[in-house]
């Protein structure tokens, strides 16, 4: 074994993506509200700007964006129209549909596989999640309370003050129980109303999203007929092949073929390789 294999064990992917967070800052973060999707050949990009002291070789920088681009919050990233950026940081291209799809199918299966391979981190993650909402509600709550304040004269004092002004209002003698009951009817016909319009932005939803998959199934249907397995014995290096995923194709180019096994091993437009059944490769 070489000295360069030998140095390449000792290094996980993650220690790889740290490497390329610190050398290039505009393009790879570790923060997930500012992940953002990658330039198509990006990993060409980084052996042509990276240093001769950099211990890592092509392999390895694959596999750690690999992992980058397996990132939940990169998939996330991964919207219809959403600018990829060069190691700069500047706008090189835009998501395609069909990647933006490939990207939705990835963190779903990935979401799935964690819940089933660690239910208690997944029901702990959804707990934090459902804090975090709540507190978010609280917060809106609060701040709807204090504006509903300064519209009424712009009152001083303690919450509990505020609440006692607001019990003694709906004690209050006149038609229908005072202005206090005058404005909880109120508040209660507006709860309803946001329920109602809540229900139906839901309902409405719901259509666009069948709709969105029964467009994507006759596309899927349409692209699939259109296109023919792809000949392992024929394939090489460097050839632009189509990748299906179950319900879309998705664009590749191959790295290398497995006669034996009858795998190939492909290139996707975020810089991830995969390697994948030639079944589930086609060309145009």
């Amino acid at each position: 074994m070489n000295s360069t294999t030998e140095n390449q064990k000792q290094y996980k992917p993650r220690d790889i993506i740290a490497y390329l967070v610190r050398t290039f800052p505009k393009c790879f973060t570790s923060d997930a509200r500012a992940c953002r999707p990658l330039k198509i050949g990006i990993l060409e990009d980084i052996m042509a700007a990276k240093s001769e002291d950099c211990p890592y070789t092509k392999t390895a920088l694959r596999a750690g964006l690999g992992m980058y681009t397996a990132w939940w919050a990169y998939l996330r990233a991964e919207k219809p129209g959403a600018a990829r950026i060069d190691l700069d940081g500047n706008e090189a291209s835009a998501v395609g549909d069909e990647e933006a799809r490939y990207a939705a199918e990835r963190l779903r299966a990935s979401r799935e596989k964690f819940e089933n391979e660690h239910p208690e981190a997944a029901a702990e993650r959804r707990a934090l999640a459902a804090a975090r909402r709540a507190a978010r509600l609280a917060a809106s709550g609060a701040a709807e309370e204090g504006s509903e304040g300064a519209g009424n004269g712009g009152e001083k004092g303690s919450g509990e003050q505020q609440r006692q002004k607001r019990r003694f209002a709906g004690q209050g003698r006149g038609p229908k129980g005072g202005f206090g009951q005058r404005r909880r009817d109120h508040a209660g016909n507006g709860q309803r109303g946001r329920d109602e319009g809540a229900r139906r932005a839901r309902a409405e939803a719901s259509e666009k999203e069948q709709a969105r998959e029964q467009e994507q199934k006759e596309l899927f249907e349409k692209q699939k007929a259109s296109y023919r397995l792809a000949d392992l014995a024929s394939l090489g290096k460097g050839d632009r092949v189509k990748i299906s995923t179950g319900s879309s194709f998705v664009d590749g180019t191959v790295s290398e073929v497995f006669l034996s096994s009858g795998e190939v091993s492909v290139d996707l437009a975020s810089g991830m390789s995969v390697k994948i059944p030639g079944e589930r490769v086609s060309v145009e």
